[in-house]
Protein backbone atom coordinates (compact mmCIF):
# COMPACT_ATOMS: atom_id res chain seq x y z
CA UNK A 1 0.00 0.00 0.00
CA UNK A 2 2.62 2.53 0.97
CA UNK A 3 3.76 2.42 -2.78
CA UNK A 4 0.46 3.23 -4.10
CA UNK A 5 0.05 5.82 -1.75
CA UNK A 6 3.29 7.33 -2.69
CA UNK A 7 2.21 6.75 -6.72
CA UNK A 8 -0.59 8.47 -6.10
CA UNK A 9 1.29 11.81 -3.94
CA UNK A 10 3.49 11.98 -6.90
CA UNK A 11 0.56 12.04 -9.69
CA UNK A 12 -1.21 14.82 -7.55
CA UNK A 13 1.95 16.74 -7.35
CA UNK A 14 3.05 15.88 -11.17
CA UNK A 15 -0.50 16.83 -12.36
CA UNK A 16 -1.83 19.75 -10.16
CA UNK A 17 -3.69 22.22 -12.39
CA UNK A 18 -1.46 25.46 -13.39
CA UNK A 19 -2.33 28.62 -15.04
CA UNK A 20 -1.11 31.76 -16.20
CA UNK A 21 -2.98 34.31 -14.82
CA UNK A 22 -1.93 38.25 -15.29
CA UNK A 23 -0.46 39.56 -11.65
CA UNK A 24 -2.87 42.85 -11.89
CA UNK A 25 -6.14 40.41 -11.62
CA UNK A 26 -4.45 39.01 -8.66
CA UNK A 27 -2.82 42.17 -7.27
CA UNK A 28 -5.01 45.20 -8.80
CA UNK A 29 -3.84 48.78 -9.04
CA UNK A 30 0.01 47.96 -8.82
CA UNK A 31 2.12 47.92 -12.10
CA UNK A 32 4.34 45.16 -12.71
CA UNK A 33 7.74 45.55 -15.21
CA UNK A 34 6.70 43.67 -18.17
CA UNK A 35 8.87 41.26 -18.32
CA UNK A 36 7.26 39.68 -14.75
CA UNK A 37 3.61 40.80 -15.51
CA UNK A 38 2.46 37.20 -14.73
CA UNK A 39 2.34 34.76 -12.64
CA UNK A 40 1.77 30.53 -12.85
CA UNK A 41 -0.36 29.60 -10.22
CA UNK A 42 -1.12 26.42 -9.17
CA UNK A 43 -5.13 25.33 -8.54
CA UNK A 44 -4.35 25.97 -4.39
CA UNK A 45 -3.69 29.80 -5.51
CA UNK A 46 -0.15 29.06 -4.63
CA UNK A 47 2.28 31.60 -6.96
CA UNK A 48 5.06 28.93 -8.39
CA UNK A 49 6.93 31.82 -10.68
CA UNK A 50 6.53 34.83 -12.34
CA UNK A 51 7.09 34.92 -15.85
CA UNK A 52 6.09 37.66 -18.97
CA UNK A 53 3.56 37.37 -21.39
CA UNK A 54 5.75 35.46 -23.77
CA UNK A 55 6.16 32.22 -21.46
CA UNK A 56 4.32 29.90 -23.00
CA UNK A 57 2.77 27.49 -19.88
CA UNK A 58 3.38 23.98 -20.89
CA UNK A 59 0.79 22.13 -18.37
CA UNK A 60 2.62 18.60 -17.12
CA UNK A 61 -0.98 17.47 -17.91
CA UNK A 62 -0.29 18.14 -21.45
CA UNK A 63 2.91 16.30 -21.70
CA UNK A 64 3.15 12.97 -19.35
CA UNK A 65 -0.37 11.97 -18.77
CA UNK A 66 -1.21 11.48 -22.49
CA UNK A 67 2.14 9.95 -23.36
CA UNK A 68 2.06 7.61 -20.22
CA UNK A 69 -1.83 6.65 -21.81
CA UNK A 70 -0.30 6.51 -25.50
CA UNK A 71 2.76 3.43 -24.13
CA UNK A 72 -0.10 1.81 -22.09
CA UNK A 73 -2.59 1.47 -25.48
CA UNK A 74 0.36 0.77 -27.56
CA UNK A 75 1.44 -2.34 -24.70
CA UNK A 76 4.94 -0.73 -24.09
CA UNK A 77 6.12 -1.61 -20.83
CA UNK A 78 7.78 0.76 -18.89
CA UNK A 79 8.63 2.02 -15.44
CA UNK A 80 8.51 5.47 -14.36
CA UNK A 81 11.11 7.52 -11.95
CA UNK A 82 10.00 10.87 -11.25
CA UNK A 83 11.68 13.98 -9.53
CA UNK A 84 9.97 16.97 -8.34
CA UNK A 85 11.85 20.08 -7.58
CA UNK A 86 10.25 22.86 -5.35
CA UNK A 87 7.09 21.98 -7.19
CA UNK A 88 8.26 24.14 -10.66
CA UNK A 89 10.93 21.64 -11.93
CA UNK A 90 9.10 18.12 -12.93
CA UNK A 91 12.16 14.91 -14.02
CA UNK A 92 10.21 11.94 -15.25
CA UNK A 93 12.34 9.02 -17.24
CA UNK A 94 10.58 6.21 -18.58
CA UNK A 95 12.46 3.17 -18.85
CA UNK A 96 11.61 0.72 -20.99
CA UNK A 97 10.69 -2.87 -19.79
CA UNK A 98 11.83 -4.50 -22.93
CA UNK A 99 15.44 -5.11 -22.98
CA UNK A 100 18.11 -5.29 -25.87
CA UNK A 101 20.69 -8.05 -26.57
CA UNK A 102 23.84 -7.86 -28.70
CA UNK A 103 26.56 -9.96 -29.22
CA UNK A 104 28.80 -8.18 -26.34
CA UNK A 105 26.56 -6.05 -24.82
CA UNK A 106 23.49 -7.42 -23.26
CA UNK A 107 20.66 -5.93 -20.57
CA UNK A 108 20.27 -2.30 -22.19
CA UNK A 109 16.87 -0.84 -21.66
CA UNK A 110 15.52 1.82 -23.52
CA UNK A 111 14.86 4.51 -22.06
CA UNK A 112 13.57 8.36 -22.85
CA UNK A 113 13.31 11.56 -20.38
CA UNK A 114 11.19 14.06 -20.29
CA UNK A 115 11.82 17.18 -18.30
CA UNK A 116 9.15 20.07 -18.02
CA UNK A 117 9.28 23.19 -15.39
CA UNK A 118 6.78 26.02 -14.83
CA UNK A 119 9.83 28.78 -13.34
CA UNK A 120 11.33 29.17 -16.87
CA UNK A 121 14.65 27.59 -15.22
CA UNK A 122 14.38 24.13 -17.35
CA UNK A 123 13.47 24.08 -20.58
CA UNK A 124 11.17 21.32 -21.81
CA UNK A 125 13.68 18.32 -22.75
CA UNK A 126 13.13 15.15 -24.63
CA UNK A 127 16.05 12.96 -24.20
CA UNK A 128 16.78 9.14 -25.59
CA UNK A 129 19.05 6.86 -24.22
CA UNK A 130 19.67 3.34 -22.58
CA UNK A 131 19.81 2.28 -18.70
CA UNK A 132 22.25 -0.97 -18.35
CA UNK A 133 21.27 -3.78 -16.21
CA UNK A 134 23.99 -3.78 -13.83
CA UNK A 135 22.70 -6.90 -11.52
CA UNK A 136 20.16 -9.74 -11.22
CA UNK A 137 17.78 -7.65 -9.47
CA UNK A 138 17.22 -4.95 -12.49
CA UNK A 139 19.17 -1.98 -11.06
CA UNK A 140 19.97 0.38 -13.74
CA UNK A 141 22.74 3.06 -14.50
CA UNK A 142 22.69 5.32 -17.42
CA UNK A 143 24.47 3.94 -20.65
CA UNK A 144 25.84 5.62 -23.81
CA UNK A 145 24.62 8.78 -25.85
CA UNK A 146 21.52 10.24 -25.60
CA UNK A 147 19.34 11.97 -28.17
CA UNK A 148 18.17 15.13 -27.28
CA UNK A 149 15.80 17.95 -28.38
CA UNK A 150 15.06 21.33 -26.23
CA UNK A 151 12.33 23.42 -26.18
CA UNK A 152 12.26 26.80 -24.85
CA UNK A 153 8.81 28.15 -22.98
CA UNK A 154 8.25 30.65 -25.66
CA UNK A 155 5.20 31.46 -27.61
CA UNK A 156 7.34 32.17 -30.65
CA UNK A 157 8.94 28.32 -31.46
CA UNK A 158 10.58 27.37 -34.58
CA UNK A 159 10.82 23.67 -35.76
CA UNK A 160 13.62 21.86 -33.86
CA UNK A 161 15.71 19.05 -35.62
CA UNK A 162 12.68 18.13 -38.02
CA UNK A 163 10.36 18.04 -34.98
CA UNK A 164 7.88 20.77 -34.16
CA UNK A 165 8.10 20.37 -30.20
CA UNK A 166 6.76 24.24 -29.71
CA UNK A 167 3.62 22.36 -28.65
CA UNK A 168 5.30 19.22 -27.33
CA UNK A 169 2.74 16.56 -26.40
CA UNK A 170 2.71 12.95 -26.53
CA UNK A 171 1.90 12.88 -30.66
CA UNK A 172 5.15 15.35 -30.83
CA UNK A 173 6.93 12.77 -28.49
CA UNK A 174 5.99 9.55 -29.56
CA UNK A 175 6.94 10.03 -33.11
CA UNK A 176 10.52 10.44 -32.10
CA UNK A 177 10.39 8.07 -29.47
CA UNK A 178 9.05 5.34 -31.47
CA UNK A 179 11.59 6.06 -34.23
CA UNK A 180 14.52 5.62 -31.25
CA UNK A 181 12.82 1.88 -30.26
CA UNK A 182 12.80 1.31 -34.06
CA UNK A 183 16.95 2.15 -34.07
CA UNK A 184 17.96 0.43 -30.91
CA UNK A 185 19.92 -1.89 -32.37
CA UNK A 186 21.69 0.35 -34.82
CA UNK A 187 22.63 2.15 -31.71
CA UNK A 188 23.58 -1.05 -30.04
CA UNK A 189 25.99 -0.91 -32.75
CA UNK A 190 27.70 2.37 -31.23
CA UNK A 191 28.10 -0.14 -28.21
CA UNK A 192 29.73 -2.98 -29.48
CA UNK A 193 32.10 -1.05 -31.41
CA UNK A 194 33.83 0.98 -28.28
Amino acid sequence: MKKNTESNYINEQLYKEVSKVELSSLLPGISFPSRHDHAIVDKDGNILSFCSDNYNLRPNSTLFQPLEEQMKAEKIPFDRKVVIRDGTRFYVDYIIGDRVKGPTVNDILPKFSVWNSYDGTLRTVLTFGFYRVVCSNGLTVPHGKTVDFYKKHYKASKVADGIDISEMDSVNIMKPFREFLNSTKNYLGIFENL
